[in-house]
C-alpha cells in the first residue's frame, strides 16, 4: 500500500501530531517497523492511540500492517536508490533506462496505493452519468485528453474544454446527472478547483485523480483516486506521475467497457467507420 509514498505525500497536510510520526517514518523507518504503538508514540511524545488512528488514516487495518507495508517499501527503496538522481550529463543508453524504472516503480506504487472499491464505484459514476465534464491543466491534460477519446469511442458522452474560463462557466451547468473527472497531481490549481467548488455546490459527483493526502481537490471530491508521491521536489517534467495517472484512465476505462450492455468491440467499430466515412469526403 506505499507507506511510504503516503507518508511523502500527505505529510504537508496532516496535524501536528501526525507531522511528528510521519517525519519518524522517514527518518528511522527501522524504529517505527519494531516499535510497539506504545514506544513509538513515546518517541514521538503522542499517545498510542494516536499511532493506531495514524495507520488507519493512510489506509491500513492496523498499526502491524503499517509496519509490514513500510518494510516492503524500505527494501524496495534501498534497491532503487540509484535511481534517484538524474545526471543529465549521462549519455542516453543510460538514462534511458533509469527513466524506465522510475516509471515501472511509479506504476506499481499507483497500483499497490488505489482501492479497487473506490475505482468501482467511480466506474459505477461515470456509467451512471449523463456526461462526464473532464478537467486538467498543463501536464494534466494530457490524461484528461485520453480519457475524453477513449470515452468517446464507446458513444459516451464527454466534454473537456482547453480554456478553463469555458471549464468554469460549465460548472455553473452542471447537474446532479453529470459527472466530474478532474486530473491535478498537486490538487492546487486554482482555477481547476474554482469549477469543482461550483459544480459541487450544486450536487455535483466528483472523482479527483490527484496525490494522497489532504488536498484541496481531494477534500472537495466524492471519491478519490490516490497518486503516490513519486516526483522529485524540483520536477524537470511530470515523468512517473503522467504514466500513473494514464494508468489510472486505463483502470477507469477498462472497469467501464466491461460493465457498458452494448458490445464494446461494435461501438469501437461503428465510430471507426464515422471517422473514414468523413475522411473519404
Amino acid at each position: 500500500m506505499a507507506c511510504l509514498s503516503k507518508v511523502r505525500t500527505a505529510i504537508d497536510t496532516m496535524t501536528a501530531s501526525e507531522r511528528k510520526l510521519a517525519q519518524l517514518i522517514l527518518d528511522d523507518p527501522c524504529l517505527v517497523m519494531s516499535g510497539s504503538a506504545k514506544s513509538i508514540a513515546q518517541r514521538c511524545d503522542i499517545s498510542p492511540a494516536s499511532v493506531v488512528r495514524f495507520a488507519k488514516m493512510l489506509g491500513f487495518s492496523s498499526l502491524r500492517e503499517m509496519r509490514d507495508d513500510l518494510q516492503r517499501d524500505v527494501t524496495q527503496q534501498m534497491k532503487a536508490e540509484q535511481q534517484i538522481d538524474m545526471d543529465f550529463s549521462a549519455p542516453l543508453e543510460v538514462i534511458a533506462p533509469r527513466i524506465s524504472s522510475r516509471i515501472i516503480s511509479g506504476l506499481e506504487s499507483t497500483l499497490e496505493m488505489l482501492s479497487y472499491e473506490d475505482l468501482d464505484q467511480a466506474v459505477q459514476m461515470l456509467l451512471q452519468a449523463r456526461t462526464v465534464y473532464l478537467y486538467g491543466a498543463g501536464a494534466s491534460s494530457l490524461p484528461a485528453h485520453d480519457l475524453l477519446q477513449k470515452l468517446v469511442r464507446v458513444s459516451k458522452q464527454a466534454i473537456y474544454r482547453e480554456d478553463q474560463d469555458l471549464g468554469l462557466l460549465d460548472a455553473y451547468y452542471m447537474t446532479d446527472q453529470d459527472v466530474m473527472v478532474v486530473f491535478s497531481y498537486s490538487g492546487t490549481n486554482e482555477r481547476v478547483n474554482s469549477a469543482v467548488q461550483i459544480a459541487s455546490s450544486r450536487g455535483m459527483k466528483c472523482i479527483a485523480v490527484t496525490r494522497f493526502g489532504r488536498t484541496p481537490l481531494a477534500n472537495m471530491a466524492t471519491i478519490t483516486l490516490p497518486l503516490p508521491e513519486n516526483e522529485p521536489e524540483i520536477r524537470y517534467a511530470a515523468v512517473q506521475s503522467k504514466y500513473a495517472t494514464l494508468l489510472v484512465v486505463d483502470l477507469l476505462f477498462v472497469g467501464y467497457v466491461k460493465n457498458i450492455k452494448e458490445d464494446a468491440g461494435t461501438l469501437f467499430e461503428k465510430t471507426r467507420a464515422i471517422i473514414r466515412t468523413k475522411n473519404k469526403k
